[in-house]
């Protein structure tokens, strides 16, 4: 089951993850989304005991742990990104700010219990968004444990640095005690134009262009067209000093 994860670490890779929670789209539907304008399901009742949500966000913790407890077994390190975008409020679990730190509350707690000492625990900010916050209010106090580990940003269709630099300037200001992180980005500036601008990334992580990755003989894959991060993009990326 995890044999892909296994070979990227031991080759010298990290492993990231990110979850997009499907949820069903009505009660009693096989179909299954996350966005908020495609599904009735709501964050407040999955938070109440008893109720068909809780049921199922409780399932769906129970199995997604077990998958995770497979990499803490063979002492597999996790960059671990759940619930991104919530400021946004185009996901279900970012109806509102409250109940959105309560789940997050209960997602790690979860998985604390479970043993997941191997996650890497990172929030996704959209800026201007402090309210959303999940973790200490206070700078990280020796013995305590943080439920935020990293700071994230998505960023898609900027190809101002200085722009991407505002961006990581105010976050860093917002919390000084962590990594900021290019968690999630397409269409942007190159990678030398961010730096030159100040915006020093912990990491950075493109979208897949899936129509363009899917199948690695087609005349398509090798072209250099990629919706968020083409060829010169990359080859910009690569070339920068280590």
């Amino acid at each position: 089951k995890i044999s892909v994860v296994e070979d990227w670490w031991n080759a010298g890779g990290l492993v990231a993850a990110c979850w997009h929670w499907n949820v069903p789209v009505t009660e009693n539907s096989s179909e299954y989304k996350c966005m908020i304008s495609e599904t009735d399901f709501d964050i407040t009742k999955a938070l109440q005991e008893g109720t068909r949500e809780n049921e199922i966000i409780k399932a769906d913790l129970e199995e997604l742990a077990g998958y995770l407890l497979l990499l803490k077994q063979k002492n597999i390190p996790v960059i671990w990104r759940p619930l991104h975008e919530a400021a946004g409020k185009w996901f279900w679990w970012g109806k509102d700010a409250a109940s959105y730190k309560r789940l997050w509350k209960l997602v790690y707690e979860t998985f604390k219990q479970k043993g997941l000492n191997n996650l890497i625990w990172v929030w996704t900010s959209e800026t201007n968004d402090r309210d959303w916050y999940p973790g200490a209010r206070r700078q990280r106090q020796m013995c305590i444990r943080d439920s935020v580990d990293i700071i994230g940003r998505d960023v898609y269709h900027k190809t101002s640095a200085a722009g991407l630099a505002t961006d990581f300037d105010a976050l860093k200001k917002a919390f000084p005690d962590k990594l900021i992180a290019l968690s999630e980005c397409g269409d942007v500036a190159t990678i030398d134009k961010q730096l030159a601008a100040g915006a020093q990334w912990a990491w950075f992580m493109t979208w897949y262009d899936y129509e363009v990755t899917k199948d690695t003989t087609a005349p398509v894959f090798n072209s250099g067209q990629h919706e968020h991060a083409d060829k010169a993009w990359w080859n910009n990326a690569f070339g920068q000093p280590g």
